[in-house]
């Protein structure tokens, strides 16, 4: 059996870099960009009069879809957040990772839900960190966005503090 020697193995590394890279580039392609979060949902949210965050089993359930689910989900648990140092930190949390999101997957596992209230209308998130899907649902629109995964540990702190159970991941 021939060996090579460590350097001709980094040569022969590295011309393949250079011949194979404008084959595999991306740089002519625009940049996929996702949109933030807007500035009077994150309002809204830290505004409401109610805020519920929520723990969601990530298969669908339809049949759970009058008072124990949210949007298809089965509802695990909930708390109320009040206004204050733990809703900003959620919201701020929420929308980093909106900021920071970098793509979508085909998956849709939702573990966490907002239910935010105020002057009779209602905002509703439904969020799955696994795979950086988020949609939000008001009277007048349903948008999607990506999200990073870092709010996760956000999320399941504030719902441990509130004895909430999460799903398993």
């Amino acid at each position: 059996m021939r060996s090579f020697s460590r350097s001709s193995l980094v040569v022969l590394v590295l011309i393949t870099g250079i011949f194979a890279r404008p084959a595999f580039s991306q740089t002519n392609k625009p940049p996929i960009v996702f949109p933030p979060l807007p500035a009077e949902t994150k309002a809204f949210l830290m505004d409401a009069d109610e805020f519920t965050l929520l723990s969601l089993n990530p298969s669908s359930d339809l049949e759970h879809k009058g008072k124990t689910g949210f949007r298809g989900h089965r509802v695990l648990g909930e708390t109320q957040i009040g206004a204050g140092v733990e809703r900003t930190r959620l919201v701020n949390a929420f929308e980093q990772g909106i900021a920071n999101g970098g793509g979508l997957f085909l998956c849709f596992n939702p573990r966490h839900g907002i239910r935010a209230k105020k002057d009779g209308k209602t905002i509703e998130c439904l969020i799955c960190f696994e795979c950086a899907n988020v949609y939000i649902y008001s009277e007048s629109a349903t948008n999607g966005y990506s999200t990073a995964s870092t709010p996760s540990a956000i999320f399941n702190a504030s719902l441990a503090l509130h004895h909430v159970r999460g799903a398993a991941e």
